[in-house]
């Protein structure tokens, strides 16, 4: 079979670049004529390669069928998306190929092949094609599949191509996709894509596959009998080995001098070619013992002494390069050296004359010198550490809870690092930091660990929470202290909702559901859906079908994304629209809760339609306009940050801002890129961006319309796009899947992995979408988002996910940047619930929690298709919050902006989460407080069985102007001093919540403290545990008792003890501490 060859070939230094097809051995020794499949050995300065090669210009190497015996390739079914038709073209103009025709108007054609016995690997990774299409669809695809991965839409890299009718030539890396590995069982073009056209063509000369780029751009197809030498020049002795292909019976070589006719002239050297269609390979041996110096062609001549290919050669005494090819022995990979010493060693290398004659030696040993002493100077880059400070930055930040020796074995797997190697091992680099993440893998919690970390967060510290699924928040004794300010968080915002017209709302989501909605535009009308252009959301949020008009909807977007820990919101301009107004809406309230001393998101805005003039709009009529928000700009090298086209900037704007490069999916990579998604680089290498090698940004998306960058030909059509649930490379149409965030997942970690600067997180609250006329076979046509599993938002919808994929982003934010540590839960200190509010006052009270101010306002707004919303419930604004202990309560503080309202249901309610997983709970809740109204003064306790809330007790409460306090028995609670050795509380205070039974009413109604899912934490060892263990045995008995009696009667002189002898916190130790660890060794009893 003809269509398809592996060739093997050689390219010596100083071989032209037009390189033919089946090139072989540039030896240099003298051999006996032969024939041989075999390849000879190179010559020390020759490079050795393979390519694989499908020539289109073989009638042979289509198929008729997919299951026909005689061909390669097949076309897509007529029943399948994007049908061509295929017919072979010969003509005297253009020769032979294939035309491949767009016959049905579906989009994406394509072809493609099972490999079998001429499968191929991986290491020929640089795809040539030769084509001619003026079709309006500009990109094309290859897809493959491996013995270690199956063809699927992961298992494929895009390329652009030239559209304008000519003959052109495209040259593609297909290991930019990790998947690109092992052997390659199945190969596939898309030939056209983006276009529904029917009628588009493209012909086809050729693919071949190279292991080098510089191979694939030297390649040049040549048709017909050819043949190859290694090299032009010859030094006296050499022989002259040739390969060929193509030739038939009859076919000859024949050595001559330069000037001679082949036609008439005797040849200096002769061999007969043998007919062949595979490579072959022969020596030219002259009657002399050498070929004397001089100038000579090789001709491949024809049984009727025609000369069907001819080639020049010289034969010189070459001058002395040994001294050379020693020195480029010894040179490692030129990217090892320091940019300024390989590059003088380059330009010496580059003035290197070649084939120079014995007659020149002393000008080649000049150059040979330069050369050297350049050689002499090299300096090897320093190795590069970046994973091995990430895996130190990873460990936890809370090692308390962990065994001495899990430990130990992590600083010593620290501690084991040794700084200041060079490039060339970076290996043993790169296994310093595989020894301390396996090190943090590997450690041990101590069995019922009790953290006795001293590092503590002043105000709220870390929030805990858990989503539908049981996934629970990290806190730092299993992510790292917080990396604030060195690494960062953006998150894409829209601020589109409602400003290119506000007709339905149509949600995506509800129609798909309609019987017919999908099968035709009629149906979609008749369905309730929107007209093409019209905007539609995927589905519902939880806050209903908002405008970004909606500053009630604003301020819980901050408030969620600064819990969330998110640096900057990127405002989406990419469309040449600024929705200025809203942003500066935004903005103010930004700038308020800034100045209230909430780390709140800063703002970046991403252009590109008309780049030049949208950075332009931005930066007169927000940044000049308004410096009062300056706080607010997240700046990069020094300056604000702004996403465009640096070369189409003003120089006021270049001036004012750090423009980084806008970077779509389906272009080539721009190192100072700023991605907002990945297609074909995804998870891999190519993925990270960052001048001078710098892992600067890399982009985590929640789904990614990677196949056919239309949402909706996943969603109801049959593509393979990566929708949410994707994951191991497949979609997961598994009940549920959905809500898992798969896909999230997997770019998170990966991400993480990397550990770049700055992590960018596609996106937070598209919603909608422009609906595009349909093509064939897809009448309903939505390119960025569709339904819910193919659309890439994390803001919370109604029903559904929920706010999965929110609890999940704060997940992983948690693992790339760390945590907070939790807040000092302070001393035993007694609250008289009857007393005055000034004793949460003392200095053992130093749990404080703080909320947002302003949080009750109302709601007021008009949505898609003139909704109205409206929420009232606002009522008591929850400011600050404090919680207390001793050895018989837990005491509670609460203040609000303004006096608190009459007491009612569901006022001022305190939720609790004891962590006892013995206990049944209600998303966590195993206690509630003032659930039910207050009677006579006192909260109503109540416990969760698993389906209902039961009465407990009454407990003490005590409310005064805008305080609330009140005391809870540990006894009610469980929570028995002596019988815990700590206490790991969970609360949240919600007032004027609507439903029961309702996770979502603490992100909708009234005020919740914090907000929505999220708990702060009382959490940290006991008194019983800490304080009171004299002896250091780890437990509460007599001894404890003996020893500080000892220690009183000897003014402790002498006496050791491993804790604070002062029991009752009064600042001495005398008898009163011996009456206090009676008490507490008689409740412990």
């Amino acid at each position: 079979m003809k269509g398809f060859r592996k060739m093997r070939k050689i390219m010596a230094l100083g071989l032209a670049p037009a390189l033919l097809i089946g090139i072989v051995p540039a030896p240099t020794a003298l051999a006996s004529s032969q024939n041989s499949d075999e390849a000879a050995k190179t010559s020390a300065y020759g490079l050795t390669d393979d390519y694989v090669l499908f020539d289109f210009t073989e009638k042979e190497i289509m198929k008729t069928s997919e299951n026909s015996e005689e061909g390669i390739f097949w076309t897509a079914p007529t029943d399948g998306a994007g049908h061509q038709t295929f017919r072979f073209v010969e003509n005297e103009e253009d020769g032979c190929y294939y035309e491949f025709t767009n016959s049905d108007g579906k989009d994406d054609p394509f072809f493609m092949g099972t490999l079998g016995t001429r499968a191929f690997s991986s290491e020929y990774k640089y795809a040539k094609l030769m084509y001619r299409t003026n079709s309006t669809g500009k990109t094309s695809l290859y897809f493959w599949g491996s013995d270690e991965k199956g063809l699927s839409g992961d298992t494929s890299v895009s390329f652009t191509k030239t559209c304008d009718g000519n003959w052109n030539t495209e040259v593609t890396d297909l290991s930019t996709n990790k998947y690109w590995s092992g052997n390659i069982l199945m190969f596939r073009l898309n030939t056209i894509k983006n276009t529904a056209n029917a009628g588009d063509t493209f012909d086809l000369r050729y693919i071949a596959l190279f292991k080098t780029k510089e191979e694939a751009d030297a390649y040049e197809f040549i048709k017909g009998a050819n043949f190859a030498i290694a090299k032009d020049v010859y030094d006296l002795g050499d022989q002259i080995d040739i390969s060929y292909l193509n030739t038939s019976s009859g076919d000859w070589f024949g050595l001559f001098a330069a000037d001679a006719d082949p036609a008439s002239a005797k040849p200096v050297a002769r061999a007969d070619a043998v007919a062949t269609e595979k490579v072959k390979s022969l020596t030219l041996i002259s009657e002399e013992d050498n070929l004397p110096v001089g100038d000579y062609k090789i001709c491949l001549m024809d049984s009727n002494n025609q000369i069907l290919r001819q080639r020049n050669i010289s034969v010189i005494r070459m001058a002395d390069y040994s001294k050379l090819y020693e020195i480029l022995e010894q040179v490692q990979d030129h990217s090892y050296y320091t940019d300024d010493t390989i590059a003088v060693f380059e330009e010496a290398l580059s003035n290197i004359e070649y084939n120079l004659s014995t007659s020149d030696q002393i000008r080649l040993d000049t150059q040979i010198s330069a050369v050297e002493n350049a050689f002499m100077e090299l300096k090897l880059r320093d190795a590069d550490y970046w994973d091995v400070e990430s895996a130190i930055a990873k460990i936890p930040g809370d090692l308390t809870v962990y065994t001495d020796e899990s430990i130990a074995a992590l600083r010593q797997a620290q501690n084991s690092v040794e700084y200041g190697k060079t490039i060339d091992k970076q290996n043993e680099v790169d296994e310093y930091a595989l020894a301390i993440y396996s090190a943090i893998n590997n450690l041990v919690r101590k069995e019922n660990a009790v953290s006795t970390s001293t590092n503590y967060s002043e105000i709220n510290g870390a929030l805990a929470g858990v989503d539908d699924l049981g996934r629970v928040l990290p806190m730092n004794d299993t992510v790292p202290n917080s990396r604030e300010g060195e690494r960062y968080v953006g998150i894409f915002y829209f601020l589109w909702q409602g400003q290119h017209g506000t007709s339905g709302p149509y949600d995506n989501s509800k129609l798909e559901n309609i019987e017919g909605a999908l099968s035709s535009e009629s149906g979609w009308i008749e369905a309730g859906g929107g007209a093409v252009g019209s905007h539609h959301f995927w589905g519902e949020p939880l806050f209903g079908y908002y405008t970004s008009d909606d500053e009630w909807v604003m301020r819980k977007h901050v408030q969620m994304l600064t819990d969330a820990d998110v640096d900057f919101l990127v405002f989406d301009a990419t469309n040449g629209y600024t929705y200025a107004k809203q942003a500066l809406k935004l903005m103010s309230i930004l700038d308020e809760y800034q100045k209230d001393g909430w780390d709140v998101p800063q703002v970046v805005f991403y252009t590109n339609s008309n780049s030049r003039q949208t950075m332009t709009a931005i930066y007169n009529d927000i940044y000049k306009a308004h410096p009062e928000y300056s706080g607010l700009w997240f700046n990069w090298d020094g300056k604000p940050m702004i996403i465009g086209d640096e070369s189409a900037a003003t120089a006021e704007v270049k001036s004012f801002f750090r423009i980084k490069a806008n970077q779509w999916p389906n272009e080539d990579k721009k190192d100072d890129g700023f991605p907002w998604m990945e297609f074909s680089r995804s998870l891999t290498d190519n993925a990270v961006y960052g001048l001078n090698g710098i892992r600067e940004i890399m982009n985590v998306s929640i789904a990614q319309h990677s196949s056919t960058t239309r949402f909706s030909a996943t969603a109801w059509y049959g593509a393979n796009d990566r929708s949410r649930s994707w994951h191991n490379g497949s979609n997961d149409t598994s009940d549920g899947a959905v809500n898992m965030g798969y896909n999230f997942a997997e770019q998170w970690e990966y991400a993480i992995a990397k550990d770049p600067q700055m992590i960018f997180i596609t996106g937070w609250n598209e919603w909608v979408a422009q609906r595009q006329n349909g093509i064939a076979g897809e009448p309903i046509v939505f390119v960025d988002c569709a339904n819910e599993n193919n659309s890439r938002d994390a803001e919370p919808m109604k029903d559904g996910f929920g706010d999965n994929y929110y609890m999940q982003m704060i997940n992983y934010i948690r693992m790339y940047k760390g945590t907070d540590p939790k807040v000092n839960i302070g001393s035993n200190n007694t609250i008289d619930i009857s007393g005055s509010f000034d004793q949460w006052n003392s200095d053992n009270i130093t749990a404080q929690y703080k909320d947002y101010s302003g949080d009750t306002a109302y709601r007021n707004s008009v949505g898609f298709g003139l909704k109205v919303y409206r929420n009232y419930t606002g009522r008591n604004d929850i400011q600050n919050m404090k919680v207390a202990r001793d050895t018989n309560n837990i005491y509670f503080y609460v203040d609000t902006a303004d006096s608190i309202t009459e007491p009612t249901e569901h006022w001022m309610t305190l939720f609790i989460n004891t962590g006892n997983e013995n206990h049944e709970n209600w998303k966590g809740y195993d206690y509630v407080l003032n659930r039910t109204a207050p009677e006579n003064g006192k909260a109503v306790l109540e416990k969760y069985d698993g389906e209902n809330w039961i009465r407990v007790a009454l407990v003490d409460m005590k409310v005064e102007d805008n305080k609330l306090m009140l005391s809870v028995p540990r006894t009610l609670l469980e929570l028995e001093y002596g019988k815990v050795n700590a206490l790991n509380l969970q609360f949240k205070w919600a007032d004027n919540y609507q439903t029961e039974d309702d996770i979502w009413t603490f992100y909708e109604d009234g005020d919740a403290a914090p907000y929505g899912r999220l708990n702060y934490v009382f959490s940290g060892a006991d008194e019983t545990s800490v304080n009171y263990d004299l002896n250091g045995d780890g437990k509460l008995n007599s001894k404890d008792l003996v020893r500080l009696m000892k220690y009183i009667s000897a003014d402790g002189n002498g006496i050791e003890v491993s804790a604070s002898t002062d029991i009752n916190g009064d600042g001495v130790t005398n008898a009163k501490d011996i009456v206090r660890l009676m008490k507490h060794l008689a409740d412990a009893e």
